[in-house]
């Protein structure tokens, strides 16, 4: 027997899959487990973690921009810039489309920043953006696992956003 506080996990209610849903759910699982490295663990962690036990939207936001961090961060150079322009890279369309992505991207990323260091957020937008930041963090790992494991299977976050961002 065991105990935990049932406000803070998510509340799971079985579902009957359809034939469908369930080669879906298959063809994820291979995705995941062929393309599986050691190097995203802490993002696929902190994807899980964000889309299913945050019931707090800070947390589920701090833990989204760490999913991004893990998969295109590094510890030198302007993490923003990089972060951002990795990630427009892989998910938008065209040069417009990329611009205007690294936009909402550096904002979401200055959101979470000034949560981290101590300041309040905006609690209007806070749900929002947390779950817009997880959206992001969730198409990435998609991208990276079903159409990029170019990308994947290199050493680091910095390897993967110089790839990107040099449009490789």
């Amino acid at each position: 027997m065991g105990w935990s506080d049932v406000r803070s996990g998510p509340g799971f209610m079985p579902v009957e899959l359809t034939p469908e849903q369930c080669t879906e759910l298959g063809e994820w699982t291979k995705l995941v487990h062929d393309g599986w490295r050691v190097g995203i663990d802490i993002a696929v962690r902190r994807l899980l973690s964000a889309a299913n036990a945050r019931t707090d939207m800070a947390d589920r936001l701090v833990d989204s921009v760490i999913v991004w961090e893990n998969l295109f961060g590094t510890s030198q150079g302007e993490p923003t810039l990089r972060i951002s322009a990795a990630i427009a890279w892989l998910l938008g369309e065209g040069a417009s489309g990329r611009e205007e992505l690294q936009g909402v991207l550096k904002k979401l990323y200055a959101y979470r920043s000034r949560i981290v260091h101590g300041g309040q957020p905006d609690q209007k937008s806070l749900g929002d953006n947390a779950n817009l930041a997880l959206k992001y963090a969730r198409d990435s790992l998609r991208v990276l696992l079903k159409d990029r494991s170019d990308v994947l299977i290199l050493p680091d976050g910095a390897a993967r956003s110089v790839r990107l961002i040099s449009g490789g």
